[in-house]
């Protein structure tokens, strides 16, 4: 379980200073270095999209830009928060038209394409043109970060020890 402790003053800041570094720094840094913030980036933001209520499938996707072609489901959430203390509050995104109302949604999706197939594989998917132009994730981390901070939220302790349900679904 994730302390609430552990997720505002370690888990959540940590996984933020990374899409925040890839904005900050991905035009700066040596090819090295950019290879390092961009698979960073797209792992994180596969987190991310985890923790605010969906994921993808990309096993059958053949057209990395395509944003329609990925399977999105919502079903993972419950398993996801049930890690976490009572006091962080998530108001998860619940379906596409949730999804739909991000003005980046395609960006995101593209970018989780790229995170599920061709970060760190070595498999039938590693040569693959992801598509995840710098551009694209750079405004796929964006949102996810506008998204994280209307979104989730951390409960002042007395709340946290009251009964009331810390999770908004």
């Amino acid at each position: 379980m994730i302390t609430l402790d552990r997720f505002q003053n370690a888990h959540l800041p940590h996984r933020k200073s990374i899409l925040e570094e890839y904005i900050t720094n991905r035009s700066t840094t040596s090819r090295p270095g950019f290879n390092c913030y961009i698979d960073s980036a797209l792992i994180t933001i596969r987190s991310f999209c985890g923790l605010l209520g969906f994921e993808i499938d990309s096993r059958k996707v053949t057209d990395m830009a395509n944003p329609n072609q990925p399977t999105i489901n919502f079903r993972r959430f419950p398993k996801i928060v049930s890690n976490l203390e009572r006091g962080i509050l998530i108001t998860s995104i619940q379906s596409e038209e949730d999804l739909h109302q991000i003005p980046e949604w395609k960006e995101m999706i593209i970018a989780l394409n790229a995170a599920n197939k061709c970060v760190a594989h070595f498999d039938e998917y590693s040569d693959l043109e992801h598509k995840a132009t710098p551009e694209i994730v750079e405004t796929a981390a964006k949102a996810i970060l506008r998204e994280l901070s209307t979104r989730v939220k951390i409960q002042d302790q007395p709340f946290a020890a009251s009964n009331a349900s810390p999770l908004c679904f």
